[in-house]
């Protein structure tokens, strides 16, 4: 018999769930965000949050996030994961970004000192934006002249068909899990796993 390994993607559910919702060991996980939001600050802890949340009023649309945590600085993150292809995606981020926004104002008096920022990360496997290049994109509120008018919500979103580079390319950490992101599924042995996947 031949000596072969295959591995389960982290497209997967499972494989998803495996390493990025793996509540006994978050290395993963804090590194992946690290590098999604692009910031040099190490995450030293996430706490878990409940996926589900329920619509404000009777009549309103509750969810279930894929995956939903916080920093130790109070930053939120929720990470949606999308297989398919999924048009009105941004306004299904929408939704959830403000669903968290709307549990960080304090009731009462609308007090909106304070508010930590919301990374609303999706990882899709099919692209969205046909007219742009660009594989990974960084969105906050801006102006017509490019400059920031508001950071608190940002949306990052990573269409990962679209990304082609090879291991020789890569270099950063975003890279990094793209790639193996991408490629993990076609890999059928040992051998052929990045070199990267041997850093700490």
């Amino acid at each position: 018999m031949k000596n072969e390994t295959k591995f389960i993607s982290i497209l997967s559910d499972y494989g998803f769930k495996l390493t990025f919702a793996d509540e006994s060991d978050t290395t993963f996980l804090r590194k992946a965000l690290q590098a999604l939001i692009q910031n040099d600050y190490p995450i030293k802890r996430v706490k878990f949050l409940s996926n589900e949340f329920i619509g404000l009023t009777e009549d309103s649309r509750g969810g279930l996030y894929d995956l939903i945590c916080e920093d130790e600085k109070g930053n939120t993150f929720i990470v949606e994961m999308q297989l398919g292809f999924y048009k009105n995606y941004i306004q299904r981020a929408k939704f959830y970004a403000f669903q968290r926004f709307n549990t960080l104002v304090t009731r009462g008096r609308y007090k909106f000192d304070d508010l930590t920022p919301i990374y609303c990360i999706g990882l899709l496997a099919k692209g969205i934006y046909p007219k742009s290049e660009q594989y990974y994109h960084f969105g906050t509120l801006k102006n017509q002249k490019g400059e920031d008018l508001d950071t608190q919500i940002v949306h990052i979103i990573v269409e990962i068909d679209k990304f082609d580079k090879t291991e020789s390319e890569i270099y950063t950490d975003l890279d990094k899990l793209i790639y193996i992101m991408k490629n993990q599924e076609i890999i059928n042995k040992i051998g052929e796993l990045p070199k990267f996947l041997s850093e700490d």
